[in-house]
């Protein structure tokens, strides 16, 4: 007896929200049955997807455990054909899930280690990929000791958070102390996940940072980018544009990715998209951190489809499909990002310019969600930042000066 053929996919994913949503248009786009594995029903409106899937299974997707069973006991287990995680927290944990339901995965090991920054840390070392120096502490006392032999300026972050959360620039004593007590209230991140009681001590590295936007398949990489970032003034790390390609140290580009596929590969991924964050030192290219997804930051979503025609999620969900992917550029143009930010903390009398933003040349989408009467504040992390522009133009640097204007044309009544 023949198999009746399946006339589209059922994937299930896992918590999709931020740049995780790029899995869900994919999908949607292509009319696959989408079941949502979520924390809560009220996810889909919060995140920004009613509409756009079948079925929900509520778990606590810190869990793979709980997953497991709520998978186990909904209509759907043994119907799906691919497991996807859709959020930074939970790419490790799907893992497991998937290793459970002997479904096609990232290695559980590489994803730990990508989510864990300590953990990732000792591998870059032990595998002599450039890195900062560092050392472990949960306390005033270890970070002191790790501070003796570093030396300031350095870094301190939590060691399994995204998105700049409490990631905290020390020059001296004062801030050291300051930034033990931050760490030490640090009970829950922006998705209810519980930061790990360890945190990282960095040698601080300048220089003009990059993200390397990579898709590897069976250890060769199929594509690459690299992504111009510009962050806002210390003490915080906030990004705050993004220009792909580069406009700057194009002569850099190939040393960029050869380390960002070093770093991959050594954490243990063969397969998949990655956005690797860098610095370009003095002595060359130093990884930051390896993210075992795409690019956030409308990177992945925006960015790369409007300058090179390449959607990144659809080559994601193709390999956890068992699908061919060939990755060709259709296009040949640069886009930017830029977002909104507050020079100042306080309450907002008037924000002026929005409305003209849509004349204004290269402008293809754009997103400033802050109104009269908003209380903001300098950003500390992402989500302090009060909306965004996008721009396509024929060069990187048309793309970045169109953008640029567009937030200055932005006024911010106080």
């Amino acid at each position: 007896m023949s198999k009746v053929k399946k006339s589209k996919h059922t994937v299930l994913l896992v918590e999709p929200c931020y740049y995780g949503l790029g899995f869900l248009d994919a999908a949607y786009s292509r009319g696959y049955n989408i079941i949502s594995v979520v924390a809560s029903n009220d996810n889909p409106l919060r995140f920004g997807y009613e509409g756009k899937y079948n079925d929900l299974i509520v778990a606590d997707v810190r869990d793979p455990k709980a997953v497991i069973d709520a998978i186990e006991h909904s209509k759907h287990k043994g119907t799906f054909d691919a497991l996807i995680p859709s959020n930074d927290y939970v790419t490790d944990i799907t893992a497991k899930v998937a290793e459970h339901f002997d479904m096609r995965r990232m290695p559980y090991l590489a994803t730990l280690q990508a989510r864990r920054k300590d953990l990732a840390r000792a591998v870059y070392k032990e595998k002599g990929v450039p890195t900062a120096k560092y050392g472990i502490a949960n306390n005033l006392d270890s970070a002191q000791k790790i501070i003796n032999i570093i030396g300031y300026p350095v870094i301190i972050k939590p060691s399994n958070c995204a998105c700049s959360e409490n990631v905290l620039f020390i020059n001296n004593e004062d801030n050291l102390h300051q930034a033990i007590k931050v760490m030490g209230n640090f009970k829950v991140t922006m998705l209810d996940f519980v930061p790990h009681k360890d945190f990282l001590v960095e040698q601080f590295i300048k220089g003009p940072e990059f993200s390397v936007e990579i898709f590897v398949r069976n250890g060769e990489i199929k594509f690459a980018s690299v992504t111009e970032k510009n962050k806002g003034n210390l003490p915080y790390f906030t990004e705050l544009s993004h220009v792909v390609p580069t406009s700057i140290h194009t002569d850099k580009v190939d040393d960029l990715v050869n380390v960002a596929k070093q770093a991959v590969l050594a954490l243990g991924f063969d397969n998949g998209a990655f956005h690797v964050e860098t610095i370009l030192s003095t002595e060359g290219p130093i990884i930051v951190e390896v993210n075992g997804r795409p690019g956030g930051d409308n990177i992945a979503m925006e960015l790369l489809p409007n300058a090179f025609g390449v959607n990144l999620f659809e080559h994601v969900i193709d390999y956890y499909l068992d699908s061919p992917t060939d990755i060709k550029p259709t296009k040949k143009l640069s886009s930017a990002v830029a977002y909104l930010a507050a020079k100042q903390d306080g309450y907002l009398k008037s924000v002026e310019g929005i409305n003209d933003i849509k004349n204004l040349d290269n402008i293809v989408n754009y997103n400033i969600k802050v109104k009269p009467g908003d209380y903001v504040r300098i950003p500390k992390d992402s989500n302090d930042r009060l909306g965004y522009v996008i721009s396509v133009a024929k060069t990187p640097s048309e793309a970045k000066e169109s953008v640029n204007r567009a937030i200055e044309s932005i006024k911010l009544n106080f």
